[in-house]
Protein backbone atom coordinates (compact mmCIF):
# COMPACT_ATOMS: atom_id res chain seq x y z
CA UNK A 1 0.00 0.00 0.00
CA UNK A 2 2.51 2.55 -1.21
CA UNK A 3 0.53 4.08 -4.09
CA UNK A 4 -2.33 6.55 -3.91
CA UNK A 5 -4.40 4.95 -6.65
CA UNK A 6 -5.40 1.45 -7.66
CA UNK A 7 -3.39 -0.25 -10.40
CA UNK A 8 -5.93 0.18 -13.20
CA UNK A 9 -3.94 -1.90 -15.66
CA UNK A 10 -3.93 -4.78 -13.19
CA UNK A 11 -7.71 -4.51 -12.81
CA UNK A 12 -8.22 -4.43 -16.60
CA UNK A 13 -5.93 -7.47 -16.99
CA UNK A 14 -8.07 -9.37 -14.50
CA UNK A 15 -11.22 -8.42 -16.41
CA UNK A 16 -9.66 -9.73 -19.66
CA UNK A 17 -8.65 -13.00 -17.99
CA UNK A 18 -12.12 -13.44 -16.56
CA UNK A 19 -13.75 -12.77 -19.94
CA UNK A 20 -11.51 -15.39 -21.56
CA UNK A 21 -12.35 -17.91 -18.84
CA UNK A 22 -16.09 -17.21 -19.16
CA UNK A 23 -15.93 -17.62 -22.95
CA UNK A 24 -14.08 -20.94 -22.61
CA UNK A 25 -16.60 -22.28 -20.11
CA UNK A 26 -19.55 -21.20 -22.27
CA UNK A 27 -18.17 -23.36 -25.08
CA UNK A 28 -18.11 -26.47 -22.89
CA UNK A 29 -20.95 -28.43 -21.28
CA UNK A 30 -24.07 -26.69 -19.92
CA UNK A 31 -24.41 -28.63 -16.66
CA UNK A 32 -25.35 -26.96 -13.39
CA UNK A 33 -21.80 -26.91 -12.05
CA UNK A 34 -20.65 -25.09 -15.16
CA UNK A 35 -23.48 -22.57 -14.83
CA UNK A 36 -22.50 -21.81 -11.24
CA UNK A 37 -18.88 -21.32 -12.25
CA UNK A 38 -19.84 -18.93 -15.08
CA UNK A 39 -22.16 -16.97 -12.78
CA UNK A 40 -19.40 -16.62 -10.18
CA UNK A 41 -16.90 -15.39 -12.78
CA UNK A 42 -19.41 -12.90 -14.22
CA UNK A 43 -20.08 -11.47 -10.76
CA UNK A 44 -16.33 -11.16 -10.17
CA UNK A 45 -15.89 -9.42 -13.53
CA UNK A 46 -18.73 -7.03 -12.68
CA UNK A 47 -17.04 -6.33 -9.35
CA UNK A 48 -13.92 -5.15 -11.18
CA UNK A 49 -15.98 -3.00 -13.54
CA UNK A 50 -17.49 -1.47 -10.41
CA UNK A 51 -14.01 -0.67 -9.11
CA UNK A 52 -13.23 1.13 -12.35
CA UNK A 53 -16.37 3.24 -11.96
CA UNK A 54 -15.48 3.96 -8.30
CA UNK A 55 -12.06 5.17 -9.39
CA UNK A 56 -13.56 8.27 -10.98
CA UNK A 57 -16.44 8.84 -8.60
CA UNK A 58 -15.21 12.23 -7.38
CA UNK A 59 -14.98 13.50 -10.97
CA UNK A 60 -18.61 12.76 -11.77
CA UNK A 61 -21.60 14.99 -11.10
CA UNK A 62 -21.98 16.32 -7.58
CA UNK A 63 -25.47 14.87 -7.31
CA UNK A 64 -25.72 11.65 -9.31
CA UNK A 65 -23.49 8.60 -9.41
CA UNK A 66 -24.87 5.53 -11.17
CA UNK A 67 -22.68 2.46 -11.23
CA UNK A 68 -23.48 0.17 -14.20
CA UNK A 69 -23.59 -2.87 -11.92
CA UNK A 70 -24.37 -1.80 -8.38
CA UNK A 71 -26.78 0.69 -6.85
CA UNK A 72 -24.82 3.64 -5.51
CA UNK A 73 -25.11 4.71 -1.85
CA UNK A 74 -26.61 7.97 -3.05
CA UNK A 75 -29.34 6.30 -5.07
CA UNK A 76 -30.06 3.85 -2.26
CA UNK A 77 -30.53 6.76 0.15
CA UNK A 78 -32.86 8.54 -2.27
CA UNK A 79 -34.90 5.37 -2.75
CA UNK A 80 -35.22 4.92 1.01
CA UNK A 81 -36.52 8.47 1.40
CA UNK A 82 -39.18 7.81 -1.23
CA UNK A 83 -40.38 4.52 0.27
CA UNK A 84 -43.73 4.22 1.94
CA UNK A 85 -43.83 3.90 5.73
CA UNK A 86 -44.88 0.26 5.61
CA UNK A 87 -42.05 -0.57 3.23
CA UNK A 88 -39.51 1.18 5.48
CA UNK A 89 -40.72 -0.80 8.46
CA UNK A 90 -40.52 -4.03 6.45
CA UNK A 91 -36.93 -3.14 5.56
CA UNK A 92 -36.12 -2.42 9.19
CA UNK A 93 -37.63 -5.71 10.38
CA UNK A 94 -36.05 -7.77 7.61
CA UNK A 95 -33.35 -10.10 8.83
CA UNK A 96 -30.91 -10.59 5.96
CA UNK A 97 -27.98 -11.26 8.27
CA UNK A 98 -29.54 -14.20 10.11
CA UNK A 99 -29.39 -12.79 13.63
CA UNK A 100 -32.04 -14.40 15.85
CA UNK A 101 -34.53 -11.75 16.92
CA UNK A 102 -34.46 -13.20 20.44
CA UNK A 103 -30.94 -11.76 20.78
CA UNK A 104 -31.96 -8.23 19.83
CA UNK A 105 -32.31 -6.68 23.26
CA UNK A 106 -32.00 -2.93 23.06
CA UNK A 107 -30.65 -0.79 25.87
CA UNK A 108 -29.61 2.84 25.93
CA UNK A 109 -26.98 1.97 28.54
CA UNK A 110 -27.92 5.07 30.50
CA UNK A 111 -27.05 7.38 27.60
CA UNK A 112 -29.50 10.13 26.77
CA UNK A 113 -30.44 10.57 23.14
CA UNK A 114 -31.29 14.06 21.92
CA UNK A 115 -31.35 14.76 18.19
CA UNK A 116 -28.59 12.24 17.51
CA UNK A 117 -25.69 14.02 19.20
CA UNK A 118 -23.92 13.32 22.45
CA UNK A 119 -21.44 16.10 23.02
CA UNK A 120 -19.60 17.41 19.94
CA UNK A 121 -18.66 21.05 19.59
CA UNK A 122 -17.55 22.41 16.25
CA UNK A 123 -16.37 20.74 13.07
CA UNK A 124 -13.93 17.89 12.68
CA UNK A 125 -10.33 19.05 13.43
CA UNK A 126 -8.43 19.91 10.25
CA UNK A 127 -5.65 17.72 8.88
CA UNK A 128 -4.01 19.59 6.00
CA UNK A 129 -1.37 17.09 4.87
CA UNK A 130 -0.71 15.53 1.48
CA UNK A 131 -1.25 11.85 0.66
CA UNK A 132 2.35 10.87 1.33
CA UNK A 133 2.27 12.48 4.75
CA UNK A 134 -1.04 10.75 5.47
CA UNK A 135 0.56 7.35 4.82
CA UNK A 136 3.53 8.33 6.98
CA UNK A 137 1.17 9.18 9.85
CA UNK A 138 -0.56 5.84 9.32
CA UNK A 139 2.78 3.99 9.46
CA UNK A 140 3.68 5.80 12.65
CA UNK A 141 0.30 4.87 14.10
CA UNK A 142 0.89 1.17 13.32
CA UNK A 143 4.39 1.33 14.86
CA UNK A 144 3.28 3.14 18.00
CA UNK A 145 -0.02 1.37 18.66
CA UNK A 146 0.72 -2.12 17.41
CA UNK A 147 3.29 -4.73 18.34
CA UNK A 148 6.28 -6.18 16.39
CA UNK A 149 4.43 -9.33 15.33
CA UNK A 150 1.48 -7.33 14.02
CA UNK A 151 3.66 -4.90 12.05
CA UNK A 152 5.60 -7.78 10.47
CA UNK A 153 2.40 -9.43 9.29
CA UNK A 154 1.03 -6.14 7.97
CA UNK A 155 4.15 -5.69 5.86
CA UNK A 156 3.61 -9.16 4.40
CA UNK A 157 -0.06 -8.53 3.62
CA UNK A 158 0.29 -5.08 2.05
CA UNK A 159 0.92 -6.50 -1.42
CA UNK A 160 -2.68 -7.76 -1.44
CA UNK A 161 -4.14 -4.41 -0.35
CA UNK A 162 -4.52 -1.54 -2.80
CA UNK A 163 -5.42 2.01 -1.84
CA UNK A 164 -7.22 4.68 -3.85
CA UNK A 165 -7.31 8.20 -2.39
CA UNK A 166 -9.82 10.75 -3.71
CA UNK A 167 -11.33 14.03 -2.68
CA UNK A 168 -14.62 13.43 -0.91
CA UNK A 169 -17.61 14.17 -3.19
CA UNK A 170 -20.04 16.81 -1.97
CA UNK A 171 -23.06 14.52 -2.03
CA UNK A 172 -25.75 14.94 0.55
CA UNK A 173 -25.00 11.28 1.30
CA UNK A 174 -21.55 9.83 0.79
CA UNK A 175 -19.16 7.61 2.69
CA UNK A 176 -15.68 8.44 3.93
CA UNK A 177 -14.28 5.10 2.84
CA UNK A 178 -15.01 1.56 1.70
CA UNK A 179 -13.17 -1.74 1.61
CA UNK A 180 -13.93 -4.14 -1.22
CA UNK A 181 -12.88 -7.79 -1.31
CA UNK A 182 -12.28 -10.17 -4.20
CA UNK A 183 -12.56 -13.83 -3.22
CA UNK A 184 -11.05 -15.12 -6.48
CA UNK A 185 -7.72 -13.29 -6.43
CA UNK A 186 -7.76 -12.65 -2.65
CA UNK A 187 -7.13 -8.93 -3.10
CA UNK A 188 -8.58 -6.00 -1.16
CA UNK A 189 -9.29 -2.52 -2.49
CA UNK A 190 -9.64 0.46 -0.16
CA UNK A 191 -11.32 3.59 -1.46
CA UNK A 192 -10.63 6.59 0.77
CA UNK A 193 -12.49 9.88 0.38
CA UNK A 194 -10.42 12.66 1.96
CA UNK A 195 -11.79 15.93 3.30
CA UNK A 196 -8.60 17.17 5.02
CA UNK A 197 -9.83 16.46 8.54
CA UNK A 198 -8.81 14.07 11.28
CA UNK A 199 -11.46 11.76 9.84
CA UNK A 200 -8.99 10.86 7.06
CA UNK A 201 -6.58 8.93 9.26
CA UNK A 202 -9.44 7.41 11.28
CA UNK A 203 -11.14 6.13 8.13
CA UNK A 204 -7.89 4.85 6.63
CA UNK A 205 -7.16 2.84 9.79
CA UNK A 206 -10.74 1.52 9.89
CA UNK A 207 -10.71 0.32 6.29
CA UNK A 208 -7.14 -1.00 6.41
CA UNK A 209 -7.94 -3.16 9.45
CA UNK A 210 -10.94 -4.54 7.54
CA UNK A 211 -8.69 -5.44 4.60
CA UNK A 212 -5.89 -6.82 6.77
CA UNK A 213 -7.99 -9.08 8.96
CA UNK A 214 -10.06 -10.24 6.01
CA UNK A 215 -6.88 -11.36 4.27
CA UNK A 216 -5.73 -13.25 7.36
CA UNK A 217 -9.03 -15.15 7.65
CA UNK A 218 -10.55 -14.87 4.19
CA UNK A 219 -12.67 -18.00 4.45
CA UNK A 220 -14.78 -16.47 7.21
CA UNK A 221 -14.73 -12.78 6.51
CA UNK A 222 -15.33 -12.43 2.78
CA UNK A 223 -19.03 -12.62 3.56
CA UNK A 224 -18.47 -11.06 6.96
CA UNK A 225 -21.75 -9.13 7.02
CA UNK A 226 -23.19 -12.45 8.19
CA UNK A 227 -21.10 -12.21 11.34
CA UNK A 228 -21.93 -10.64 14.68
CA UNK A 229 -18.62 -8.74 14.77
CA UNK A 230 -18.01 -7.88 11.14
CA UNK A 231 -17.22 -4.26 12.10
CA UNK A 232 -15.08 -5.14 15.13
CA UNK A 233 -11.63 -4.69 13.59
CA UNK A 234 -12.56 -1.37 11.97
CA UNK A 235 -14.04 0.08 15.14
CA UNK A 236 -11.14 -1.20 17.23
CA UNK A 237 -8.77 0.58 14.81
CA UNK A 238 -10.60 3.86 15.41
CA UNK A 239 -10.39 3.45 19.18
CA UNK A 240 -6.64 2.96 18.73
CA UNK A 241 -6.36 6.06 16.50
CA UNK A 242 -7.96 8.11 19.28
CA UNK A 243 -5.50 6.64 21.78
CA UNK A 244 -2.64 7.39 19.37
CA UNK A 245 -3.52 11.09 19.32
CA UNK A 246 -4.08 11.08 23.06
CA UNK A 247 -0.52 9.79 23.56
CA UNK A 248 0.73 12.55 21.24
CA UNK A 249 -0.92 15.08 23.54
CA UNK A 250 -3.52 16.01 20.91
CA UNK A 251 -6.55 15.62 23.14
CA UNK A 252 -8.94 17.46 20.82
CA UNK A 253 -8.29 14.98 18.00
CA UNK A 254 -8.63 12.00 20.32
CA UNK A 255 -11.84 13.32 21.85
CA UNK A 256 -13.44 14.03 18.49
CA UNK A 257 -12.73 10.54 17.11
CA UNK A 258 -14.07 8.86 20.25
CA UNK A 259 -17.20 10.99 20.43
CA UNK A 260 -18.07 10.53 16.75
CA UNK A 261 -18.09 6.76 17.29
CA UNK A 262 -20.11 7.11 20.49
CA UNK A 263 -22.60 9.37 18.74
CA UNK A 264 -23.10 6.80 15.97
CA UNK A 265 -23.67 4.11 18.59
CA UNK A 266 -26.31 6.20 20.36
CA UNK A 267 -28.04 7.03 17.08
CA UNK A 268 -28.19 3.35 16.12
CA UNK A 269 -29.57 2.53 19.56
CA UNK A 270 -32.24 5.16 19.02
CA UNK A 271 -33.12 3.73 15.61
CA UNK A 272 -33.44 0.24 17.10
CA UNK A 273 -35.70 1.44 19.90
CA UNK A 274 -37.77 3.55 17.52
CA UNK A 275 -38.17 0.82 14.93
CA UNK A 276 -39.40 -1.77 17.39
CA UNK A 277 -41.78 0.72 18.98
CA UNK A 278 -43.26 1.56 15.57
CA UNK A 279 -43.78 -2.14 14.96
CA UNK A 280 -45.55 -2.51 18.32
CA UNK A 281 -49.20 -3.52 18.44
CA UNK A 282 -49.16 -4.76 14.87
CA UNK A 283 -47.80 -1.41 13.63
CA UNK A 284 -50.70 0.56 15.09
CA UNK A 285 -48.92 2.41 17.87
CA UNK A 286 -50.28 5.95 18.26
CA UNK A 287 -48.15 9.10 18.33
CA UNK A 288 -48.81 9.60 22.05
CA UNK A 289 -47.87 6.01 22.83
CA UNK A 290 -44.70 6.34 20.78
CA UNK A 291 -43.56 9.50 22.58
CA UNK A 292 -44.47 8.06 25.97
CA UNK A 293 -42.49 4.86 25.37
CA UNK A 294 -39.49 6.78 24.01
CA UNK A 295 -39.48 8.86 27.17
CA UNK A 296 -39.51 5.69 29.28
CA UNK A 297 -36.37 4.58 27.45
CA UNK A 298 -34.56 7.79 28.41
CA UNK A 299 -34.79 9.12 24.85
CA UNK A 300 -35.22 12.88 24.88
CA UNK A 301 -36.96 13.49 21.60
CA UNK A 302 -40.65 14.14 20.92
CA UNK A 303 -42.32 13.63 17.55
CA UNK A 304 -45.19 15.86 16.45
CA UNK A 305 -45.72 13.81 13.30
CA UNK A 306 -45.38 10.03 13.25
CA UNK A 307 -44.30 10.15 9.61
CA UNK A 308 -41.13 11.94 10.69
CA UNK A 309 -40.20 8.97 12.86
CA UNK A 310 -40.05 6.69 9.82
CA UNK A 311 -37.32 8.86 8.30
CA UNK A 312 -34.90 7.32 10.82
CA UNK A 313 -35.54 3.79 9.54
CA UNK A 314 -32.90 3.66 6.81
CA UNK A 315 -31.18 0.38 7.81
CA UNK A 316 -32.31 -3.04 8.95
CA UNK A 317 -32.39 -3.79 12.67
CA UNK A 318 -29.92 -6.66 12.26
CA UNK A 319 -27.37 -4.44 10.54
CA UNK A 320 -27.73 -1.77 13.23
CA UNK A 321 -27.24 -4.45 15.85
CA UNK A 322 -24.11 -5.77 14.13
CA UNK A 323 -22.54 -2.31 14.29
CA UNK A 324 -23.46 -1.80 17.92
CA UNK A 325 -22.24 -5.22 19.02
CA UNK A 326 -18.96 -4.51 17.21
CA UNK A 327 -18.62 -1.11 18.87
CA UNK A 328 -19.15 -2.44 22.39
CA UNK A 329 -16.89 -5.41 21.69
CA UNK A 330 -14.17 -3.01 20.45
CA UNK A 331 -14.30 -1.26 23.84
CA UNK A 332 -14.00 -4.62 25.59
CA UNK A 333 -11.02 -5.39 23.36
CA UNK A 334 -9.48 -2.00 24.15
CA UNK A 335 -9.61 -2.74 27.89
CA UNK A 336 -7.60 -5.89 27.18
CA UNK A 337 -5.25 -3.88 24.96
CA UNK A 338 -4.45 -1.50 27.83
CA UNK A 339 -3.27 -4.51 29.85
CA UNK A 340 -1.56 -6.55 27.12
CA UNK A 341 -1.25 -5.27 23.54
CA UNK A 342 -0.15 -8.49 21.92
CA UNK A 343 -2.85 -10.49 23.66
CA UNK A 344 -5.50 -8.07 22.36
CA UNK A 345 -4.41 -8.50 18.74
CA UNK A 346 -4.26 -12.28 19.15
CA UNK A 347 -7.78 -12.18 20.57
CA UNK A 348 -9.00 -10.07 17.65
CA UNK A 349 -7.55 -12.48 15.12
CA UNK A 350 -9.08 -15.41 16.96
CA UNK A 351 -12.51 -13.79 16.88
CA UNK A 352 -12.24 -13.14 13.13
CA UNK A 353 -11.46 -16.82 12.53
CA UNK A 354 -14.34 -18.21 14.59
CA UNK A 355 -17.60 -19.58 13.27
CA UNK A 356 -20.01 -16.77 14.08
CA UNK A 357 -23.16 -18.82 13.76
CA UNK A 358 -23.04 -19.78 17.41
CA UNK A 359 -25.11 -18.67 20.33
CA UNK A 360 -24.15 -15.05 20.96
CA UNK A 361 -24.35 -15.14 24.77
CA UNK A 362 -22.16 -18.26 24.98
CA UNK A 363 -19.74 -16.72 22.49
CA UNK A 364 -19.59 -13.58 24.64
CA UNK A 365 -18.82 -15.43 27.85
CA UNK A 366 -16.13 -17.56 26.22
CA UNK A 367 -14.37 -14.46 24.89
CA UNK A 368 -14.83 -12.21 27.90
CA UNK A 369 -17.32 -9.84 26.30
CA UNK A 370 -19.84 -8.19 28.58
CA UNK A 371 -21.90 -6.10 26.17
CA UNK A 372 -25.06 -8.14 26.76
CA UNK A 373 -25.37 -6.59 30.21
CA UNK A 374 -27.35 -3.37 30.40
CA UNK A 375 -24.45 -1.32 31.74
CA UNK A 376 -21.49 -2.57 29.72
CA UNK A 377 -18.44 -2.07 32.01
CA UNK A 378 -16.09 -1.18 29.17
CA UNK A 379 -18.55 1.42 27.88
CA UNK A 380 -18.86 2.96 31.34
CA UNK A 381 -15.05 3.17 31.61
CA UNK A 382 -14.94 4.73 28.16
CA UNK A 383 -17.51 7.35 29.17
CA UNK A 384 -15.46 8.24 32.24
CA UNK A 385 -12.36 8.70 30.06
CA UNK A 386 -14.30 11.01 27.77
CA UNK A 387 -15.60 13.05 30.70
CA UNK A 388 -12.03 13.44 31.97
CA UNK A 389 -10.87 14.36 28.47
CA UNK A 390 -13.58 17.00 28.19
CA UNK A 391 -12.66 18.42 31.59
CA UNK A 392 -8.95 18.51 30.78
CA UNK A 393 -9.62 20.37 27.52
CA UNK A 394 -11.80 22.96 29.27
CA UNK A 395 -9.03 23.62 31.81
CA UNK A 396 -6.30 24.00 29.21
Amino acid sequence: MTHYHWDLQRIKTKINKLEEKIANLEETSNDKENEYAIDYLIRTKNFYHYLLSCYNISKISNFVYDSPFYASPLEEAKMMDEEQEEKKLDTFLSNPYYIPKSLITVSTNGLKYADGYWDIDGDSPSLYIDNQELLEVFDDFIHEMGCPALYHRIQQERSNIELNIQKRPKYFYSTYGCCYGDSLFNDKYINLFRDNTIQDISTLAHEFFHAFYSNLSFRYTYHNELCYFSELEGMFAQVLVAEYYRKLGQEENAYFIDVIELDDYILRNFQLNLGFLLAKKDRKITLNELNRDLSKKNIQITFTDKKKAFEYLNESASKLLIHNLSYLASLDLFELYLQDREKAFVKLEKIKELDYHRHLIRFSKENGFTFMEKDCPSLQKHLKRLEKSKKDMSLS
